[in-house]
C-alpha cells in the first residue's frame, strides 16, 4: 500500500509540474504550430467562366489524369460555356506503332466523344477505345455565347490495379 501511495504521489507531482510549466493548452498548441508555415487554399478561388477576361483556355484541364480500370474519374469543365464536348483519342506507344506498321495496319485513331455536359464521369465503359495500361489524349471543346470555340488537351492514363 505504501508503494502505491509513493507511486501516486510521484505521478501527481509530475503532472502538476507539467501543468505549471504551460500557462494553458492554447498557448502550448500555438507555440507548436508557430513552427510551421500556413498553406494557402486555392480551392475556394473562383474559376473564370468561359468568355471572362481572365479565362485561359489552356488551363481548363490539368495536364495529366490517371484512372484505375475498375474505378471512375470525374472532371469538371469551366462554367459559362454554351456547349461542352469531351473526346478521347488513343495514344499509341512506340512498340505498338512499329508492330502495326510492320503488319501493314493503318495507324490512325479517331477521336471518340465521351461526354457533352460540363461534368464528365469517365469509366472503362465510356469509350470502346479504353484498354487498361494505355494512354489517351483527353480533349475538352467548349463554345461561348458568341460561338467562339476553345479547347484544351490532357493526358489520361488507365491502369489496372488488382484488389488486395
Amino acid at each position: 500500500m505504501k508503494a502505491l501511495t509513493k507511486g501516486a504521489l510521484v505521478f501527481v507531482l509530475c503532472a502538476a509540474s507539467v501543468c505549471a510549466s504551460c500557462s494553458n493548452v492554447d498557448s502550448m498548441i500555438n507555440d507548436y504550430n508557430s513552427q510551421f508555415t500556413p498553406v494557402k487554399k486555392d480551392v475556394d478561388a473562383p474559376v473564370p467562366a468561359v468568355g471572362d477576361p481572365d479565362f485561359i483556355a489552356s488551363e481548363m484541364l490539368t495536364l495529366y489524369y490517371h484512372m484505375n480500370s475498375d474505378d471512375y474519374l470525374t472532371i469538371v469543365g469551366p462554367p459559362g460555356a454554351v456547349t461542352y464536348k469531351w473526346t478521347v483519342q488513343y495514344i499509341m506507344d512506340k512498340e505498338d506503332k512499329e508492330a502495326a506498321e510492320q503488319a501493314g495496319e493503318e495507324v490512325k485513331y479517331e477521336e471518340d466523344e465521351v461526354g457533352s455536359a460540363r461534368i464528365l464521369n469517365l469509366t472503362m465503359k465510356s469509350s470502346e477505345q479504353f484498354v487498361a495500361y494505355h494512354s489517351y489524349a483527353l480533349r475538352l471543346y467548349v463554345t461561348d455565347s458568341n460561338r467562339v470555340e476553345y479547347s484544351d488537351v490532357a493526358y489520361l492514363t488507365i491502369n489496372h490495379i488488382l484488389p488486395y
